[in-house]
């Protein structure tokens, strides 16, 4: 179905541009920002490639969610290996000479040990119902808390 109204902005460089601000990890309405258009616009275009079912405004909305599904794919596998200590960390030391030239390297490989926080912090979020912290609150707490808000509120005439 042909648009009408203005020019779309919607480009190559733009679509690039706003992807990769979601890779790194930015909100759909901060990478408009950053390319210069309305979190509506982007909505729109979303709409409008959904609805096509192909074109550019399609290319577009395919675009983002892969971006999307990476940022958080990429995240989760940085916990994961934080988690596991999957990761080495290397460190390269240069020694040179008087004349400016390399005389010694050394390449230092340190293992990261794992972080059970890594692990904890995933199952939190992923099954908050088992593993968030919860506060529990009892009746005489709740009371507690009216009372002093009450208190608060009436600048402080209860004492």
């Amino acid at each position: 179905m042909p648009r009408t109204g203005a020019p779309t902005k919607l480009n190559k460089k733009k679509q690039q541009a706003f992807c990769e601000a979601i890779k790194l990890g930015l909100s759909r309405t901060r990478a408009a920002r950053l390319i210069g258009v309305t979190m509506q616009t982007i909505e729109n275009w979303c709409s409008w490639g959904k609805r096509d079912g192909k074109g550019k405004y399609f290319t577009f909305l395919k675009s983002v969610i892969q971006s999307e599904e990476f940022f958080v794919e990429d995240n989760l596998r940085t916990i994961r290996n934080a988690a596991k200590g999957n990761d080495q960390i290397k460190e390269t030391r240069t020694t040179l000479d008087s004349k400016g030239k390399i005389k010694e390297q050394i390449v230092i490989v340190k293992e990261q040990k794992p972080l059970w926080t890594a692990s904890a912090w995933l199952l939190e979020r992923r099954c908050p119902q088992e593993f968030s912290q919860h506060q529990i609150i009892d009746d005489k707490s709740a009371e507690k808390v009216a009372e002093d808000l009450e208190d608060i509120l009436n600048g402080g005439k209860n004492e």
